[in-house]
């Protein structure tokens, strides 16, 4: 006979279901999905408990043709076949298992799949915290006294994530700071982008408010190149610009496309868009020169990383310097606001950075 609905909640926060729970859950819903990669060992597993792997989906495997259709996962069931308790030694001895593999994580109530290898950003996720939250908390703070915008006001509206990666930025906000703010996410990397796509299901972020657009925001419409990570940060991708390939590294072909435009095609008014937040490692300059038009004719808060070495790499500093300055009239250096709240003129920005000692930085702009 036709298996029973799932319970009602589940539509609304899918749970995750250890071990324990597997067999019974997967006998009370006409589906499940496997939020982790899809590896051998778990398969084996669940078919030695349930004798079929009948209507069970690996979200790394069977959905990856739906990976850019956020509108067609299902999210009204999803298993994740590992404990829920995940100290430093479980994770130890499980990265030993399954090197290549995913893990999903609660992070202080916002569910995050996060590939095992991902030091940069596991190591707060084990910690309850997303990656860089104090600064997150502090830029929504900083929205609030500079540009007079409560969480009310971000209710509707669009919150920009340039340099999306696997959601920990966006989607955080978008659960714990306002749920009714909508992401527009730019991220050029296909791993990053599934697990994006991943994320927003395990948190049940209704698909209509999101768009993610798997490409890189620049100063030009075309294809390009990004760089992979030589490390296990795979935050760490770099757009090939101007000379500064890493022939260590590995490549992806990808997709550049100017701001300016893609609002344009969008349809998206600039009185909707409420925070723009861009981590895109040295290539903010690029960012810049193709959204002269949405930055200059309306008044966004932005946050933005400044790593000088990085941008000197690709030949790019003075552009970064020239488009920031064109636009913004005053910056605050954020790792450095807890200790001294000064806020500088934009004119001596470029002193600012040949001068400050830190290898890179995030300045939040006011205009």
């Amino acid at each position: 006979g036709t298996p029973p609905p799932p319970p009602e909640t589940s539509t609304v926060n899918p749970p995750i279901v250890p071990y324990s729970q597997f067999v019974d859950y997967y006998h009370k819903v006409d589906f499940v999905i496997v939020a982790v990669a899809d590896h051998q060992a778990i398969r084996d597993f669940i078919f030695r408990k349930i004798g079929s792997l009948e209507n069970v989906f690996f979200m790394m495997d069977d959905y990856a043709k739906n990976f850019y259709q956020p509108h067609k996962l299902p999210t009204s069931a999803i298993v994740c076949a590992l404990e829920n308790i995940f100290d430093d030694k479980y994770i130890n001895n499980l990265r030993s298992l399954f090197t290549n593999d995913y893990l999903v994580l609660d992070v202080g109530g916002v569910n995050f799949l996060i590939n095992s290898r991902y030091d940069v950003m596991l190591n707060p996720f084990l910690q309850g915290e997303t990656f860089q939250q104090d600064d997150i908390i502090l830029y929504f703070e900083l929205v609030k006294k500079y540009y007079g915008l409560d969480t009310k006001d971000f209710n509707g509206k669009w919150f920009f994530d340039i340099g999306a990666n696997i959601g920990s930025t966006s989607i955080w906000a978008n659960k714990k700071i306002c749920p009714d703010m909508k992401i527009a996410a730019f991220e050029p990397v296909e791993e990053n982008c599934r697990q994006f796509l991943c994320n927003l299901a395990l948190n049940s972020i209704p698909p209509d408010s999101v768009i993610l657009t798997r490409a890189a925001l620049s100063s030009e419409n075309g294809v390009g190149e990004i760089m992979h990570s030589s490390c296990d940060n795979f935050g760490d991708c770099r757009v090939v610009k101007n000379g500064n390939r890493d022939l260590l590294r590995t490549t992806e072909q990808i997709r550049t496309i100017r701001l300016d435009d893609w609002i344009s095609d969008k349809n998206i008014s600039p009185n909707d868009v409420a925070c723009v937040w861009m981590d895109v490692q040295a290539h903010e300059g690029f960012v810049l020169d193709g959204g002269m038009k949405f930055f200059s004719e309306n008044r966004f808060p932005l946050i933005t990383e400044i790593w000088p070495n990085g941008l000197r790499a690709n030949d790019s500093l003075e552009l970064t310097i020239e488009r920031i300055t064109a636009l913004y009239d005053k910056f605050i250096c954020v790792d450095y606001y807890q200790e001294d709240n000064a806020v500088y003129d934009i004119s001596g920005l470029k002193d600012f950075i040949q001068n400050c000692s830190l290898d890179y930085f995030d300045i939040f702009l006011i205009k």
